[in-house]
């Protein structure tokens, strides 16, 4: 299961309104202080840090690559309302991703798509099949769990009426379900002990 831990009022009202909004994700911690967060770090063991910026005043680019780097996260979401270029110069970093704000968490959870893909496959051993199905499978799955995290956070949603979003989620799971099984034909479970 993937693990994010949440830093940020946005984020904790929209957990809040809508605690479905992560799908599978774990959230392992939520709150509005770095320094809560840096108290039960050692002991969260996330994949995945989401922090706003613009809730934790005087917090540097250098303080949140050390973060990231204790909490030894795979990948850190950093969102940002107004900032200076030299704040998201100095927040280069190959695990940081950094996104303009308002950000909702089934855009997050896209963006923990690989995450997510990587967790669904972990279980399962190589396949013996010597062709590029299994990458494309892979790469399916990993564009559908993306597909579904903007389906979801679509802001037509209400112009596109409820009917038709219900009939995307219905296709959208129908198509999951279909990728799943044949996630299992590329890499088979895991023999029992």
């Amino acid at each position: 299961m993937v693990r994010v831990a949440l830093v940020g009022s946005q984020f904790a009202e929209q957990l809040r309104t809508n605690p479905e909004a992560l799908g599978e994700v774990e959230v392992a911690w939520v709150g509005s202080e770095v320094a809560a967060l840096e108290r039960q770090l050692p002991a969260l063991r996330v994949d995945a840090l989401a922090l706003e910026v613009a809730d934790q005043a005087g917090l540097s680019a250098d303080s949140i690559r050390s973060l990231v780097s204790r909490s030894h996260a795979e990948l850190a979401v950093v969102s940002y309302g107004f900032t200076t270029r030299a704040f998201l110069r100095d927040l280069r970093d190959e695990r940081i991703r950094v996104l303009q704000a308002p950000l909702s968490l089934g855009s997050l959870r896209a963006h923990l798509a690989f995450l997510l893909v990587r967790d669904l496959l972990s279980a399962r051993p190589a396949s013996n099949v010597a062709c590029a199905c299994v990458s494309e499978t892979e790469r399916a799955a990993s564009a559908l769990i993306e597909l579904e995290a903007r389906e979801r956070s679509c802001p037509h949603r209400d112009r596109l009426g409820a009917a038709t979003h219900a009939q995307l989620d219905a296709l959208s799971r129908e198509a999951r379900d279909a990728l799943q099984r044949a996630v299992t034909l590329v890499r088979p479970p895991a023999p029992r002990s």
